[in-house]
C-alpha cells in the first residue's frame, strides 16, 4: 500500500519516524551530531538508510557525518517542522521529543533482548 501511495504523491510516503528524524537532524549543530542521531538502533539505522534511498539524506559512515539534501530539507516545510523563516513549529519539537523517545526505547530494548540472549547461553 506504502508504494502506491508513493507513486500517487509523487513523493515517497514517510512514517513517523523517519520525519522524526528529519527534524531532528535539522536542529543538529554539525553533521558528527545529526549522524550520532541516526544510529545506535536498528530501527533508526533502517529508518536512515530509507532516507537515503529516498534522496532525503545523506551519509557518510567513514566520516560519520549526515546531513539534509535539498529534497530533504523541502520536507521540513512540507511537513510543517519548521515555518516560513526557518524557526522549528511545535510540530517539529513534538516530532522531535518523539523521535528521541522512540530512540531511546529502541535502544533499551535491543539491550535487554542482547542480555536476555547471553544469561541463556
Amino acid at each position: 500500500m506504502r508504494k502506491l501511495t508513493e507513486l500517487l504523491q509523487g513523493r515517497p510516503n514517510l512514517d513517523q519516524t523517519e520525519i522524526g528524524m528529519i527534524a531532528y537532524m535539522s536542529q543538529a549543530a554539525t553533521p558528527k551530531m545529526a549522524y550520532s542521531g541516526t544510529t545506535s538502533a536498528r530501527n533508526t539505522v533502517s529508518s536512515r538508510e530509507s532516507l537515503v534511498k529516498y534522496g532525503f539524506v545523506t551519509v557518510n559512515d567513514t566520516n560519520k557525518t549526515a546531513q539534509l539534501t535539498p529534497t530533504g530539507e523541502e520536507v521540513l516545510t512540507s511537513e510543517n517542522i519548521v515555518d516560513e523563516a526557518g524557526e522549528l513549529t511545535e510540530r517539529g519539537l513534538e516530532l522531535i521529543k518523539h523521535y528521541k523517545t522512540q530512540k531511546a526505547e529502541w535502544q533499551q530494548l535491543e539491550s535487554f533482548k542482547y542480555l536476555s540472549s547471553k544469561a541463556f547461553e
